[in-house]
């Protein structure tokens, strides 16, 4: 059975009349936000609803809303509308009263239908509360009195030893998170390498050269030598630290399967470390041995790379 309640709850907050057929139409009525007199209460906006029974044709509004929730024909809307509508009348014979969701309760009241609209609903516009201001006028500034004209200022004494105690540990904690350094003639300055003061004047000279290990693409001159480039060219070294992958899975059974599916001239074995198999086609001593086979293969594996193995 389609409950018809949700789509009333969700038609009145964006319309002003809801009509349910066979039952009664729901009304809202907008209430703007006022000050009382003494310009000290505000109260907030509001949506009055109130309901009337005596209108109770079918504008399909509502029927319109079940048709796009459910996916369903006007005739079916219809019909879950009249379902509803039944037993709701029948919960309000049997039991005297009828609640309606967020909307508010019918009861029954010397033979009449009584609606009851709830004061907390939805429709509540965003938040928006009542509230209480004073003009500044009649303030009165707490923490001081006024003698003879002019204005005289208490500190509570418990606040003043809490920030002092603050502000000692602020100083305490810039002064032990800076280390300072009384060795004179040990300064040390940012650099790659270490500095020092020569005896010409104040510039820095260079007391130690630090080799960077950066690798870089050979160069067409290069002397390259690798192993297992392909067949009769040379022999993979298990001892060699670099490897040049060109496939790496999860399975050794998948190893051997990308080795059978290949057709080049190549020499295929597996590393297997670490829960992986990497297959390779060549090994060295260097980066620089293999950066030049990588680029020499890019045709058949474009995607090949160096592999460092401890």
């Amino acid at each position: 059975m389609i409950s018809i309640l949700e789509h009333i709850e969700y038609l009145m907050a964006g319309h002003d009349c809801v009509i349910v057929p066979g039952f009664g139409a729901f009304i809202a009525r907008y209430d703007s936000a006022y000050c009382e007199s003494d310009g000290i209460n505000w109260h907030r906006p509001e949506r009055q609803i109130s309901f009337n029974g005596e209108l109770i044709h079918n504008d399909g509004l509502l029927a319109g809303s079940i048709m796009r929730k459910e996916g369903c024909a006007f005739g079916v809307a219809n019909d879950a509308i009249s379902e509803s509508v039944a037993s709701f009348h029948k919960q309000l014979s049997v039991e005297g009263e009828l609640s309606f969701g967020s909307i508010g309760i019918f009861k029954i009241k010397n033979k009449n239908i009584v609606f009851v609209p709830r004061r907390a609903n939805v429709y509540d516009f965003y938040g928006i509360g009542s509230f209480s201001m004073r003009p500044l006028c009649a303030a009165e500034l707490p923490g001081k009195d006024k003698i003879d004209g002019n204005w005289r200022f208490s500190l509570n004494k418990d606040y003043l030893k809490i920030a002092a105690s603050i502000l000692v540990l602020l100083v305490l904690s810039f002064v032990l998170s800076t280390p300072i350094s009384n060795k004179k003639g040990q300064q040390e300055y940012a650099s790659m390498s270490t500095f020092g003061i020569s005896s010409e004047g104040a510039f820095p000279y260079v007391s130690e050269v630090k080799e960077l290990a950066i690798s870089l693409p050979p160069r067409d001159t290069d002397s390259v030598v690798v192993r297992g480039y392909k067949s009769g060219g040379g022999s993979v070294v298990d001892n060699d630290k670099y490897f040049l992958i060109v496939c790496s899975v999860l399975s050794q059974a998948e190893a051997d399967k990308f080795i059978a599916g290949q057709s080049g001239n190549y020499t295929y074995k597996v590393l297997a470390k670490n829960g992986k198999y990497r297959v390779y086609v060549a090994t060295g001593n260097s980066v620089n041995e293999l950066m030049k086979l990588k680029y020499a293969i890019a045709d058949d594996y474009p995607d090949a790379w160096v592999h460092y193995s401890r």
